[in-house]
């Protein structure tokens, strides 16, 4: 089935990301032009035989090619671990070794939706350098810390897509760098892996366009974004949707309307069933999050913590 026009994509994933892997991939499936053909490679970190059984059969929305990829866990013990992400997260170095016959590939995280071909994407120019993605839209939020400061560097970008030039990051071992750094820095790694490939890549990767990784935040809304470029994107959805926060739009809480999006796809996979019922709980969660009067309280409390936080 692969042509010239086959797009290469991989994920990793444990069971508990499966579903999310699943509206992702049938996203991209319908969201493809019509000539563009797709090959996905999933990492598996202890997917279920029923969710490989679920992945295959999106088959039914679009024929592509699928391949499950075993990684060595092992490799990654010692590594240090943050907010909500596990060890999964590391996976995607594994990519290079796991995957040589490749020589490009686009990565992408489970929550994630894609609302345009991704041709666009897969024939982006890199400049020679190892790697593409898009800055870190929480770079650019009022109140937040710097991680580009915090790690030394000009620019911090988000992990979540990856365009990866494979042959030059295997030749220089430039992944295996990634770990090593990991392992090394844990008193500064917030962001896992991400800080490491900032780090390390921080002179070789190639900006792309904000459309490529849509960092949707329910806590953070877009007029609190300053780049206007990116606030735009934000609104219009066009491109690849990351929902980037542990809360995403299949919980009844999620207040974004990019949960629409979410909920049209899901509805077409087998995990339709999986959307959250609201209860009172998860009625009162989303009412915080949406009043504007609680909002502008959070912000002023924010605030305060921090002055006095100072002043100690």
């Amino acid at each position: 089935m692969e042509s010239l026009n086959t797009i290469h994509i991989a994920f990793a994933s444990d069971d508990n990301y499966s579903r999310y892997l699943g509206v992702c991939i049938a996203s991209i499936l319908l969201s493809a032009a019509e000539d563009d053909c797709f090959c996905f490679y999933v990492i598996d970190n202890g997917i279920s035989e029923l969710n490989k059984k679920r992945l295959n059969e999106l088959q039914t929305i679009r024929e592509h090619e699928l391949f499950f990829l075993k990684p060595e866990m092992e490799k990654f013990q010692h590594l240090p671990q943050c907010l909500h992400l596990g060890l999964s997260t590391y996976l995607r170095l594994l990519l290079p070794e796991l995957l040589p016959e490749r020589d490009r590939l686009i990565y992408l995280d489970c929550d994630m939706l894609a609302t345009d071909s991704l041709r666009g994407l897969w024939r982006a120019e890199l400049g020679g350098r190892a790697l593409g993605a898009v800055e870190d839209y929480v770079e650019r939020t009022k109140g937040m810390e710097s991680s580009a400061d915090r790690l030394g560097t000009d620019f911090y970008f988000n992990a979540g897509m990856l365009l990866l030039d494979l042959n030059q990051i295997r030749e220089r071992g430039l992944f295996h760098e990634v770990l090593q750094w990991c392992g090394s820095n844990s008193q500064k790694v917030k962001f896992a892996d991400q800080d490491g490939l900032n780090a390390v890549l921080k002179e070789d990767f190639q900006k792309l366009p904000p459309c490529w990784n849509i960092q949707v935040n329910p806590y953070v809304h877009p007029e609190n974004l300053l780049d206007e470029k990116k606030r735009r994107c934000v609104l219009e959805c066009r491109g690849i949707v990351h929902f980037i926060t542990s809360l995403k739009p299949d919980k009844y809480e999620f207040s974004m309307p990019q949960r629409e999006l979410f909920l049209e796809i899901i509805s077409k996979t087998p995990w339709s069933y999986c959307v959250e019922k609201p209860t009172l709980k998860t009625r009162w969660r989303k009412f915080k999050n949406t009043n504007p009067i609680y909002q502008k309280f959070r912000i002023i409390e924010r605030a305060l913590k921090k002055l006095f936080s100072r002043k100690k």
